[in-house]
């Protein structure tokens, strides 16, 4: 069970989407939804060269590339205005009314801007039943040349409603790839792991494959209106989307089979450069190459594949496991794209792979998020820990260890190193407190003397607690005046602490500034240890130990 509520957060989110279903279809209200009226098809009745086609879509059997026209005899229901919606392959289209040309849209041969295959919406006037309407295309490719889809007609608004109900979806599910690409990017980009950085890799080949998806929408004239980016987007994109996932499989991926990545990188970008020449110069169209960019593909996942398989027999490679994962994964929603165009479902081309591959996508992006969470959890289990290892649990002073590190780093910096003062505090008569009141008092009288401490001195450096009793600020002083105008302050502070918490105690200090004859941060420790000696010793009256004056200066 416990393992079951680890993932109550998708939980929640399943159950409030299915009470949102229940809701939109229990609790309606017929009043307030609004309803646009269906397209109707104009799918029957075309003749071909004097002949009755079957219904559309259907494949003309033309031996060459050359014009073909279709005719028809609209109905009653053009008695009134409407707008015909045509799908073109790839083609040239004219559109005329008893003779006369009310539509017209040709591309022109080779270079730019490229074939492409769009939507046209023609407006047919009113009074049109009972005449003559013909559809002239043109296509330069014989796969496309006879290619016939189904033609609809109504208002705009029903012909809108169409397109998203149909084909909306793909749209979609384009511009969330796209999103999540865009957010590992970024994601990515402020990260400053490796590993992490990899992702960007990651982000980079889903906004490619969103941009493939989304030109192979059949929605991408909501988008945009350029002819050179409808006919080109989807051919150029498909040769770079592999080109960042062989990186991120070569850099973060793989760790014996890495060069033959190196080559598809070259290959890959040779196949955009040379796609593009061939479509610049009329050489080859981008739909002539498009078998080639699908060849090279489809050779680049076998040499992955192989490579990967290589790598987790050999290494045991979790990463390589978990990429055959998902090129397992794309191969099934590949097959049921596959049996999809066997039954000849045209209106769902492509949908079983885009379907497929958009939940690839969310999956990559909770593994980053689970990732991100781990991450976070490591980093944040590091701070507490490097917390316990170099601050003091009872004052909340920094230990000895960072006393020493720090002391070590601000003395080797050069910039800083000649206006470096060191204090020493030791509390003196705490056996007494303690043996008298307690440990607790004794603590206390610490904790308490600690915050006068950083209160007095904190401003201007670190304090740290160095031993049971003994405490140490290291200062940056410029004008190396702070440490005479705040003693006396922090003695009349002290004095203040222990007359409230009614101990007899006082706090010896000795201090030091950095000299250029110091070669190491101990010449500091003598003379601050020394001259706090002193200042201990001339309080109680009972100096032992031997100090010359230069050494306590």
């Amino acid at each position: 069970m416990s393992k079951v509520w680890q993932y109550k957060p998708y939980i929640i989110l399943i159950l409030f989407s299915i009470l949102l279903v229940l809701m939109t279809l229990y609790f309606h209200s017929d009043s307030l939804k609004i309803e646009v009226e269906s397209p109707q098809t104009l799918n029957q009745g075309w003749t071909y060269q004097g002949e009755t086609l079957p219904n559309l879509p259907y494949e003309l059997n033309l031996n060459q590339i050359e014009p073909y026209e279709i005719i028809i005899t609209l109905p009653q229901s053009f008695s009134t205005r409407q707008v015909m919606m045509i799908r073109t392959s790839l083609s040239d289209v004219i559109v005329r009314l008893d003779g006369v040309i009310i539509y017209e849209k040709s591309f022109g041969e080779g270079g730019l801007p490229p074939y492409a295959s769009m939507w046209h919406f023609v407006e047919l006037p009113g009074h049109s039943n009972d005449k003559e309407l013909s559809l002239t295309f043109y296509s330069p490719y014989q796969n496309m040349a006879g290619t016939l889809n189904s033609i609809l007609y109504g208002s705009h608004a029903s012909l809108l409603q169409y397109q998203f109900q149909t084909y909306g979806v793909r749209l979609f599910i384009g511009i969330f790839v796209f999103i999540v690409g865009i957010l590992l990017m970024v994601v990515s980009l402020f990260s400053d792991k490796t590993s992490q950085k990899g992702f960007s890799y990651v982000g980079l080949f889903a906004v490619l494959l969103a941009l493939w998806m989304i030109a192979e929408s059949r929605m991408i004239q909501w988008i945009t209106g350029s002819q050179l980016i409808i006919g080109s987007l989807a051919y150029l994109v498909l040769p770079l989307f592999p080109i960042p996932l062989a990186i991120y499989l070569k850099k973060h991926v793989m760790k014996l089979y890495k060069k033959p990545f190196d080559y598809l990188m070259i290959l890959y970008t040779l196949q955009f450069f040379i796609v593009l020449g061939f479509q610049i110069f009329g050489i080859y169209d981008f739909f002539e190459t498009l078998s080639i960019s699908i060849l090279l593909i489809t050779i680049g996942i076998i040499i992955a594949v192989t490579l990967l398989t290589l790598e987790i027999k050999q290494v045991s490679n979790q990463e390589a496991i978990t990429f055959i994962k998902m090129f397992i994964f794309l191969i099934v929603f590949g097959l049921l794209e596959f049996i999809n165009v066997l039954l000849n479902n045209y209106a769902y081309t492509s949908t079983f792979l885009l379907i497929g591959i958009a939940i690839l996508v969310l999956l990559i992006l909770i593994n980053y998020g689970r990732f991100l969470i781990q991450r976070y959890k490591m980093s944040f289990e590091k701070e507490v820990y490097e917390k316990l290892a170099y601050d003091d649990r009872l004052t909340g002073a920094k230990n000895r260890l960072a006393y020493e590190q720090d002391f070590e780093k601000l003395f080797d910096d050069k910039k800083v190193a000649d206006q470096l003062q060191l204090i020493y505090l030791d509390f003196d008569d705490l056996k007494t407190v303690n043996d008298n009141y307690g440990h607790l008092e004794g603590d206390e009288v610490l904790k308490r003397g600690y915050e006068v401490i950083k209160e007095t001195f904190g401003l201007y450096g670190e304090c740290y607690r160095i031993g049971g009793d003994e405490f140490a600020c290291l200062l940056i002083d410029d004008h190396q005046n702070i440490i005479e105008s705040q003693v006396p302050i922090f003695e009349e502070k002290m004095t203040r602490l222990s007359q409230k918490m009614g101990y007899n105690f006082r706090v010896s200090l000795g201090y030091t500034s950095h000299k250029a004859s110091d070669l190491k941060p101990s010449d500091m420790v003598k003379r601050a240890d020394d001259h706090m000696y002193l200042n201990k010793c001339s309080f109680k009256g009972n100096c032992k130990r031997i100090i010359h004056e230069h050494d306590a200066s």
